[in-house]
């Protein structure tokens, strides 16, 4: 079988089962040396952006071997010590995770800063609202800028939180994310430590943790 093949720039890539080497030289020949194969010549692409394409594909059946679990981009995470569940974006696409959190009032204690905030907590067919008073110490400041705002400084707390059965002590931003549609979002940092993301799945795991 042959090597799947697409042109670019004139040129060809190998888009799996070839390393650096044969990506420069088949992106080297002419596209008549091919049949049946379309020529894209609009397409202004280097043959090093065309091996990077071609790593990147390359590494992705690896992930299929990866001992952690796969996950769905949307979980439930249950809140610890409180028990509370709450639905929580995966996503790859962000540094660091985020937390919602309104009524931010900071203050010392022990020489340190502190941080109290309420969390707004549904119940499950969403009929109650609970509030709950959360207070934690500021672990740092993390610069976050969103597109078409200026960079804010957020505080940062760490929290625990159960998800597909095992506890994990995370960072995360305090901020109001009442116009978001999950009130958790989990970045990369913690999901290198956690779960390979399943762009095409949600809600495979239970957010339960057995009590020790």
């Amino acid at each position: 079988m042959a090597s799947p093949l697409r042109a670019l720039s004139g040129g060809w890539v190998c888009f799996w089962g070839c390393g650096r080497k044969s990506v420069s030289a088949i992106a080297s020949k002419p596209s008549h040396a091919y049949k049946g194969a379309v020529n894209l010549p609009a397409l202004q692409i280097s043959t090093r952006f065309a091996t990077l394409i071609s790593s990147v594909l390359i590494a992705a059946p690896l992930l299929a071997d990866s001992d952690k679990p796969r996950l769905g981009w949307v979980e439930y995470v249950s809140l610890q010590p409180w028990g509370i569940r709450l639905k929580a974006k995966l996503d790859t696409g962000a540094k660091t995770s985020s937390m919602h959190a309104k009524n931010l009032r900071f203050f010392e204690r022990n020489d340190e800063e502190w941080v109290v905030f309420t969390y707004e907590a549904q119940t499950a067919n969403a009929d109650e609202t609970h509030f709950v008073t959360i207070e934690r110490p500021v672990v740092r400041r993390a610069r976050i800028k969103q597109r078409g705002e200026d960079i804010e400084r957020r505080p940062v707390v760490t929290l625990d939180i159960c998800l597909n059965g095992t506890e994990y002590t995370e960072q995360f931003t305090l901020t109001d994310r009442s116009n978001f549609l999950y009130p958790m979002l989990l970045g990369r940092r913690a999901l290198k430590e956690i779960a390979a993301v399943d762009a095409a799945a949600t809600f495979v795991s239970l957010p339960d943790c057995a009590p020790e």
